[in-house]
């Protein structure tokens, strides 16, 4: 079974490089299975420092561009004279393309991560939500194969898209490739010194989006003070909202603006500094209105430390023990839940979180054979 994946930091998903290299590590994380060869084609050449290490475990890397000097000879001929050569054929391509220009096989298998633009339609420009449809309704019309992240992705699927083959769409649960012994832990005494907040503390690592549902946390702090509980809460990522751009700013200047000292936005941080944070937080809070598996809480999952997480569908799909949910929407709630873990010490036991990568490794193989296999 040869299985190509189509590295791309182009991608159409945001977070789609994290995804991709995690579905690698999750693969060869495997110690026996279905046969397989695994291909990465590229398409930028700085990727290649990237996958390299992928190479060393076997993995065939195939360049999707010509070197540089023939790059150059094409733009003075003003065409495409010299081309990628030496593409080997795969059984099935994930994530697949309509718009790729080779023909490496004749199994695509198509991606998408979740639905949120129809459940949140504000939060994106309303010629995305027309695109996305558009794709969707291609992809019913050819009768494509389609991973979602998560099987309740693939509901939300038919739920709007009903004459789908339910069959041809599959749930492929990503697992992190994130691991305690995969970065230096960094003193939390420096950590607090480099980045000026108190601990104890509990940890938000996401983008300021408005999706991720920052201002019931701020909301939640509020009803906090009222009790005379005061929780450190750090905020970690980046702090840019594409769709509405003054969204973080907003945030920032309604802590400031209530006096909430011991809430503190870090921004775009050092990886390494942001998972030694995670490991020394009293919990990994996910306030999430939509996901379509959640990084931060496979993350948390990882590392075994205690989560917090809004009550919506994918998340109660995605962890099951070593978490309090709270209402999404619900500002008291979630300051009822703050205020528990505040108080007590709450040890979190996820369980190996290798068996999950290997479990997600597995998932991705067999939906790969299935793929390959699949009448029509």
């Amino acid at each position: 079974m040869k299985i190509g994946i189509l590295f791309s930091q182009n991608s159409t998903w945001s977070g789609g490089t994290y995804y991709l290299l995690s579905l690698l590590q999750a693969i060869l994380s495997l110690k026996s299975g279905l046969p397989y060869e695994l291909y990465v084609y590229y398409t930028q050449e700085k990727d290649r420092e990237l996958l390299q290490p992928f190479e060393k475990r076997g993995v065939r890397l195939v360049p999707l561009f010509v070197p540089k000097a023939f790059r150059v000879i094409n733009r003075i001929l003003g065409r495409e004279l010299i081309k990628p050569y030496h593409l080997p054929k795969v059984d099935v391509l994930y994530p697949a393309s309509f718009d790729f220009p080779y023909h490496l096989t004749d199994r695509l298998l198509f991606w998408i991560p979740d639905m949120q633009e129809k459940f949140y339609p504000q939060f994106f420009p309303e010629t995305e939500v027309l695109r996305r449809d558009e794709w969707y309704r291609r992809l019913v019309q050819e009768k494509a194969r389609v991973v979602f992240s998560s099987e309740t992705g693939r509901q939300h699927f038919l739920q709007f898209y009903p004459d789908a083959e339910a069959e041809k769409l599959y749930a492929f649960p990503f697992a992190t490739s994130v691991a305690k012994e995969q970065f230096t832990l960094q003193p939390l005494d420096l950590l607090k010194q480099k980045y000026g907040f108190q601990a104890p503390f509990i940890i938000c690592p996401n983008v300021l989006a408005r999706s991720k549902n920052h201002p019931v946390v701020i909301e939640a702090a509020l009803e906090l003070r009222k009790q005379n509980l005061y929780p450190t809460i750090v905020f970690t990522g980046n702090e840019y909202d594409g769709n509405k751009r003054d969204y973080p700013d907003g945030l920032k200047a309604k802590v400031k603006s209530e006096g909430l000292e011991h809430i503190h936005f870090l921004g775009l941080i050092p990886r390494e500094d942001q998972l030694s944070l995670m490991v020394h937080s009293k919990a990994i809070l996910q306030p999430s209105l939509f996901e379509g598996w959640s990084t931060s809480v496979e993350e948390a999952k990882a590392l075994d430390k205690w989560l917090i997480c809004s009550d919506i569908a994918v998340l109660k799909e995605q962890v099951t023990s070593g978490v309090h949910f709270f209402e999404a929407q619900n500002a008291k709630d979630l300051a009822r839940v703050i205020g528990l873990v505040w108080e007590h010490e709450m040890t979190a036991a996820h369980g190996d979180y290798n068996k999950v990568r290997e479990e997600a490794g597995e998932c991705f193989l067999n939906v790969a054979h299935q793929v390959i296999h699949q009448q029509g």
